[in-house]
């Protein structure tokens, strides 16, 4: 089937629950028209899409669409064989906070992993000086501010000789400064590290490496 004539057939249809389109040469322009339907589907609950020539453009086209629906029934979304990049890893963790079930396999490179373990390196230095990240960011904040500049930052983690790299170090000072504005306000910063801990063994339970 057409992925437009699919599109138009999961606009309309209330029963099914599974569609298997797997090694069905579905690409990105195909997601397009498929995600269409999506848009407003209630009842599709497991899709499957691996063996199929999508990259990370599709798969984000796929997630937001999903993220967007929200009478969406999708428990289970199967892009196992795409290799996604780390825009599509953020937006799945922000998708997990609304909808914590959703099951979607995924493949990654060793450079996007290596950026997105740059927390849990941050974090297992620190539980080795028995120190809390709050701990970190307070002994910088003389002033009690609850405010540290990047720099200022970036500086202590280089002076402490953390086992990172500098992609990795920049890939952490923007996650802790999403503002862009050259300041970390610690506090949400605690709260981010808490829950990326949490999802920490579901990242790993739904990714292959490459």
């Amino acid at each position: 089937m057409e992925a437009e004539s699919l599109g138009q057939a999961l606009k309309q249809n209330s029963t099914l629950v599974l569609l298997d389109l797997s090694s069905n040469h579905i690409d990105d322009l195909a997601v397009t028209p498929l995600c269409q339907g999506l848009a407003s589907n209630d009842t599709l609950r497991v899709l499957k899409l691996s063996h199929n020539p999508l990259s990370n453009t599709g798969a984000l086209t796929l997630l937001k669409t999903v993220s967007n629906n929200m009478k969406s029934a999708l428990a289970e979304i199967d892009i196992s064989t795409v290799f996604v990049c780390e825009a599509f890893v953020e937006l799945l963790e922000k998708v997990h906070q609304n909808r914590p079930a959703l099951d979607v396999p995924y493949s990654v490179t060793r450079s996007v992993t290596r950026n997105l373990l740059a927390l849990q390196i941050f974090q297992k230095f620190l539980e080795e000086r028995n120190e809390s990240i709050m701990d970190f960011f307070q002994s910088l904040d003389k002033e009690a501010t609850m405010n540290v500049s990047t720099s200022a930052f970036r500086k202590a983690v280089q002076a402490a000789n953390v086992a990172l790299d500098q992609r990795q170090l920049e890939w952490l000072i923007r996650k802790f400064d999403k503002t862009c504005t050259a300041n970390i306000i610690y506090r949400l910063v605690f709260s981010w590290c808490v829950y990326m801990s949490s999802r920490r063994s579901t990242y790993i339970s739904t990714c292959n490496f490459s």
